[in-house]
């Protein structure tokens, strides 16, 4: 009897290791850290951020003209000292009035916000 009781035991324990190392193994290969979507400041009347997602390495910004006029650029970024512009005279394209575009803003590993 005690031969059985000690093998029942060991195999108990195995399979306790086994739930341990899955479990152990599911929650490390979840996301440390979340980021949740940025606060936006927006300084223009003219560009309506229409919407905030976080992709590879970037923050997609979606915006729309409000203008009545068409605008050839502008400038976005993810702190106050950051600027990344957008220029559409090089294509010799316009973001025309009421147009809505996506802009993919670069963040660095270090910037937790924009």
């Amino acid at each position: 009897m005690p031969k059985n009781y000690a093998r029942r035991l060991l195999f108990k324990l195995f399979i306790l290791g086994l739930l341990s190392v899955a479990l152990a193994f599911g929650i490390g290969s979840t996301p440390k850290r979340q980021i949740s979507t940025p606060r936006v400041i927006n300084s223009t009347r003219y560009l309506e951020v229409m919407g905030v997602t976080q992709g590879d390495g970037a923050y997609v910004l979606t915006l729309k003209n409000t203008s009545d006029k068409a605008a050839n650029g502008f400038s976005v970024g993810t702190n106050p000292y950051s600027r990344h512009d957008v220029d559409y005279t090089i294509s010799e394209r316009l973001l025309k009035a009421g147009e809505v575009t996506e802009v993919d803003v670069p963040i660095s590993s270090q910037q937790n916000s924009a």
